[in-house]
This record gives structure tokens, sequence and C-alpha cells, in this order.
């Protein structure tokens, strides 16, 4: 990685409003018809997935991005399964549960919507998702329609955030150390969370790690852990070699 790339950061890598809604998605205002169907479809399935009969389900909603002006080419499709988890016997269990499905569904499978990933979840309904834009899918209405206006957006912070998680790339990728890099990933992944709960969508933690998947920073983490991943559970051919000769 070159680490000059500190100096390309620009508030534009991490969020960038358009006047209309993501046209894929939406007519104006209202949901295409077919692309509602299909997330139908892809809800049905996955809550088919999680193997619980009779499980209530509240609603089926997408949010983030793709339900507001601020998606770009690398927008998931946040799709949402709301559950009340007060109604299930034992709720940590039950959580521990989504969260491994969850995993397994969207790692074994690659579904798109107009060339958008589809990213599924199964979302708590006494935990409110953070987000300018939500639509029920399942009831075709906006729950929070979003406003056409910037929010107030700490450039500086977002910044020095940036710098930060990119050097720490820089040193994973440069020292190849496998453990490195899935701790680099959790953390980022904790950090990024931690901001989302504190300050929203457009905090200075998102606005940085969309500015680092903007720049394929972070697909790099990812596609390196893979190959040294595979590198470690793989022979060299001169070992089956050597061990042929004996």
């Amino acid at each position: 990685m070159n680490l000059k790339e500190l100096d390309s950061f620009k508030l534009h890598d991490a969020v960038f409003f358009h006047d209309e809604l993501n046209p894929v998605i939406f007519a104006g205002e209202t949901m295409r018809p077919e692309v509602r169907r299909q997330l139908m479809l892809i809800a049905e399935d996955f809550i088919d997935h999680l193997g619980i009969q009779h499980l209530e389900i509240s609603d089926i909603t997408i949010s983030g991005s793709n339900a507001a002006y601020s998606y770009t080419k690398h927008s998931d499709i946040d799709l949402h399964i709301l559950v009340d988890m007060n109604k299930l016997s034992d709720d940590l269990v039950y959580r521990e549960l989504f969260e491994a499905k969850k995993i397994v569904y969207n790692d074994t499978h690659d579904i798109t919507i107009g060339g958008y990933e589809v990213e599924l979840y199964v979302q708590d309904t006494n935990q409110p998702v953070v987000s300018l834009g939500e639509y029920s899918v399942m009831f075709d209405k906006w729950i929070r329609l979003p406003r056409k206006h910037r929010a107030n957006l700490d450039q500086l912070a977002t910044r020095l955030k940036f710098e930060k998680i990119l050097k720490l790339a820089g040193l994973a990728l440069k020292h190849n150390n496998a453990l490195n890099i899935h701790n680099l990933l959790s953390t980022i992944k904790k950090y990024r969370q931690s901001g989302l709960d504190k300050h929203g969508e457009f905090g200075p933690e998102n606005l940085a790690y969309k500015a680092l998947r903007s720049k394929g920073i972070i697909q790099k983490l990812y596609d390196r852990l893979d190959k040294l991943h595979d590198k470690q559970l793989s022979l060299p051919e001169s070992v089956n070699e050597a061990s042929g000769k004996a």
C-alpha cells in the first residue's frame, strides 16, 4: 500500500448527496414493485434459513444509504428482519443464533438487486436502527422519509480517523500477518458500530470507514486475509514431491 494515499482523502469519497433516491430501487419516493417483490422473496428465504418455527416478524425494512440520498456504487441494500426480542424466552441465545445465521447466509450467498449487494440482518424492534431513511418493504411505505439536505459533517475529525486507520492498514498489509489483519478488521468493525451508535450515519467513524471502503482499502484487507488463510491451509507441491521420494 502506498501511504501517500493519505494525502488524497476527500470527503466525497465518504459521502455524496444525490438529488433523487436510488432509481434502481425507487421511482420517485415509491419502491419499484419488482424490487419490493424480490426483496420479500429474499427475506422469506432468509427467514426460512433461520430455522425457527412460528417466528413473529414485526416488519421487513431497508435502511442506510440506499434508503436515503447518500447512496454510492458501494452501498449495500440493508434488508432488516424486525423481531421483538422481548417476546423470546431466551433473547441472548436467540441473538447469538441470529448473528451466526446472518454471517453464514451472507457469506454463502451473493444476492444483488440491480448490482447492489443485499445484506440481511435480524433487528430487535426495541433497538431502532440509526438511519436517515427507513422503508417498510412488508407494508410498502416509509417509516422515516429521508430529507434532501446535507448533514453537519465534521471533516477534520473524519480525516484524522481515516488517516489513523489507513496507517494501521498499511502496517498490517506490509507485515503480511493474518492475525494482525483479522484483529484490525474486527477493530474497524467495532469502531464503526460504536460511532454509528454515538453519532449516527454521518458521524466521523462511519464516514472514515466509507472513505476507506471507497478507496478499496477494506477490500484489500479482506482479500489479503483470505489469501493468507488459504496459504496456511495449503501444502506446497515441493513438500508433496519430497514425501513421495522418501
